[in-house]
């Protein structure tokens, strides 16, 4: 399983020109040149470039699949790779493929890290499409794995999602508790990425119960936290937004606006339609109506264009 949060980005392409110089020629029958392809796929992903990490992920699980001695370790691995892929392209049926091709592959090793990684995805996927239950299913499979292999970052992201299902189905002691042991678990084994990675979802669980005396120890510690974790990370840039919700949540207006208005990459995180109703709600809890109106202006064209270009794609279909 690969944390792409975790992968250097600079190291990785040397080595990985250094890796291909080795050739003279792509060597389809060399798992050293497949292990490359894998790892190039990955470099691809973790840049945004989905396409070509979709066909490098293809291209290494398709020729594994041809080699005499098969690995059915490293077909699980791509497999699943694949899948996500898939996902993030938005093309639901492929990715299901792929899904329950990894987690074929990875019962025939018993490779638990890797079943760990396949079931979190498909709860992952669920959970995009509000199936909540199916998720929490899914992710009781994958803490179950991660335990038996002892790997703590999957153990920490399993119970993220069983938790992040629990908040959806409005069982908030549960997700509470769960996340919060995630945290503690984290700072003793001196992880603040994996802390912050619970943080987030702790906080919303909280939000989402109406527990406000609640979330002031947490929102401190996640603010020490962020100056350890660097700022364009996905993690903190989650952390980020979702401090920005909370702080108008709580009535702080404008600790939310500072948030919104100065971190360029927010948008994108939250979309644009979230960013103009919060900034609209905290200029009218300013009572600064003109740019809360302006602000809901903003909102309401852009809801109105997501429409007009939904109506026109069924149209065409």
């Amino acid at each position: 399983a690969v944390c792409y949060e975790t992968i250097n980005i600079d190291s990785t392409l040397y080595y990985l020109k250094k890796g291909f110089e080795l050739y003279e020629k792509p060597d389809y029958n060399d798992w050293g040149y497949l292990n490359l392809l894998n790892s190039e796929a990955n470099y691809f992903y973790s840049t945004g470039s989905f396409e070509k990490a979709r066909d490098g992920f293809y291209s290494a699980l398709l020729r594994s699949a041809e080699m005499p001695e098969r690995d059915y370790s490293f077909e699980a691995s791509v497999a699943m790779s694949l899948g996500v892929v898939y996902r993030k392209l938005g093309i639901p049926d492929s990715t299901v493929y792929y899904y329950n091709m990894a987690a074929d592959y990875g019962k025939r090793t018993g490779d638990y890290g890797t079943l760990s990684s396949i079931y979190y995805n498909i709860g992952a996927m669920y959970f995009g499409n509000s199936r909540y239950e199916e998720a929490l299913n899914n992710a009781q499979y994958s803490l179950e794995y991660a335990d038996k292999a002892g790997d703590f970052i999957l153990q920490v992201y399993a119970r993220i999602l069983l938790a992040s299902s629990y908040a959806r189905m409005e069982r908030y002691p549960e997700s509470i508790a769960v996340l919060k042991q995630n945290v503690k678990d984290a700072l003793s084994h001196d992880s603040p990425l994996m802390a912050m990675s619970s943080l987030s979802p702790l906080l919303s669980s909280y939000q989402l119960w109406n527990k406000k005396d609640s979330v002031r120890p947490y929102l401190e510690l996640g603010n020490k936290l962020l100056d350890k974790i660097p700022a364009g990370r996905p993690t903190a840039l989650e952390y980020v937004a979702v401090v920005s919700s909370q702080y108008s949540w709580l009535g702080e207006y404008a600790k939310s606006n500072s948030i919104l208005l100065n971190n360029s990459n927010i948008v994108a995180q939250i979309g644009d339609l979230k960013y103009n109703i919060l900034l609209a709600k905290n200029y009218g809890g300013l009572k600064d109506y003109e740019k809360a109106y302006n602000y809901l202006m903003n909102a309401y064209e852009y809801n109105d264009s997501i429409t007009k270009n939904k109506i026109s794609t069924e149209m065409s279909e």
